[in-house]
């Protein structure tokens, strides 16, 4: 687990200046499902962003949070009539890292959803080709797991149409 996800109930060093905690209404469901969503945070935050650089999102994270605060600290050390014009720059270089952020994470997303698409697809063809062997073949260990094979390719079928 990274050190950047702290489990819920364990300390943090001082120098976090963010905490989320989050529980589900189910403790139970919730715990069953706990390091599944860490898992998926931790895959996301290791996404690859930039792949010329080999950066992740959790890099290009740090890196636009220390740029944002160096560029914040040297704009407001000037003068005081420039202030809104200052903070209007930083919401604008913010929204903009956030709509990059926002881009990779919907792309990530779309590949994960391509990805599982194709896993059942090849799952259903592996089946069906299980299935087909089968035929002809009527010991009732092939009947019963011809149809549960059959069962499992409808579920399938429907995981495919959603």
């Amino acid at each position: 687990m990274s050190k950047d996800i702290i489990p819920f109930g364990e300390s943090e060093s001082s120098d976090r200046w963010l905490r989320v905690d989050v529980r589900g209404s189910n403790d139970k469901l919730w715990a069953s499902l706990r390091s599944k969503f860490v898992t998926q945070i931790e895959t996301l935050l290791s996404a690859t962003l930039d792949h010329e650089r080999g950066t992740t999102v959790r890099d290009e994270a740090k890196q636009f949070t220390s740029a944002l605060l160096d560029f914040a600290k040297a704009k407001l050390a000037k003068s005081g009539l420039e202030a809104e014009q200052i903070a209007a720059e930083i919401g604008k270089t913010f929204a903009e890292k956030q709509t990059e952020l926002a881009r990779a994470e919907k792309t990530t997303e779309e590949a994960r959803q391509i990805r599982i698409k194709n896993d059942v697809a090849e799952l259903r063809l592996t089946l069906g080709a299980t299935k087909a062997f089968l035929v002809g073949d009527e010991s009732e260990e092939a009947v019963i797991f011809g149809k549960q094979l059959e069962s499992f390719l409808c579920v399938l079928k429907e995981i495919a149409e959603t």
